[in-house]
């Protein structure tokens, strides 16, 4: 038996646009929401999708917002706290730089909806 404490934290890396940005806006308006005003917003139409499946499909995410997923959720490694983490993610992220996305569409991908790169099957 362990005598590590064990966490019921999880943590996660998300990127998202600032809010106000085209991206942004673009993003809480297919969600129907934006999270930074915490106000409804009109929902965009999606060719292919019926509303009522579109404001099924996007009824988890509106509730935090439009985002990317860098990492899905994880535990700590033992002896590893939330400021290591946080100090090594601030590391990658001062050395990354900025790149074109290719062309995306919109997938279903399980229960929700995701933009996927054209060339995705």
């Amino acid at each position: 038996m362990s005598t590590e404490p064990t966490s019921a934290h999880r943590y996660a890396v998300y990127f998202a646009p600032a809010p106000g940005t085209l991206g942004w806006l673009a993003g809480s308006h297919w969600l129907g929401r934006c999270a930074a005003q915490l106000e409804p917003l009109p929902q965009l139409d999606i060719a292919g999708v019926p509303k009522e499946d579109l404001h099924r499909l996007t009824a988890a995410p509106r509730r935090y917002g439009w985002h990317a997923t860098l990492k899905a959720p994880f535990s700590l490694a033992p002896g590893v706290d939330w400021i290591a983490l946080h100090q090594a993610v601030q590391a990658v992220a001062r050395n990354l730089q900025p790149f074109t996305l290719p062309p995306m569409r919109v997938a279903r991908l399980d229960d929700f909806l995701a933009l996927v790169p054209m060339a995705s099957a």
